[in-house]
């Protein structure tokens, strides 16, 4: 899986690449990719500012190893 991402990262903007990156490793590194005051939708919830961004992600990688 991990070849096939980079492979995509090639071909991406910077930004997705980097989120992709990040996705790969902790929760810091993935947590630089959002503003401090970002929103998230996903799912039918809205999760705002950082904190909230760090907890839905964690939730998904538990929900959808």
């Amino acid at each position: 899986m991990k070849k096939r991402v980079a492979d995509l990262q090639a071909h991406l903007p910077e930004a997705i690449a980097a989120y992709l990156a990040a996705d790969e490793g902790d929760s810091e590194a993935f947590s630089r990719c959002f503003a401090e005051h970002a929103v998230v939708q996903d799912e039918g919830r809205t999760y705002s500012g950082l904190a909230a961004i760090k907890q839905w992600k964690m939730e998904a990688k538990k929900k959808y190893q």
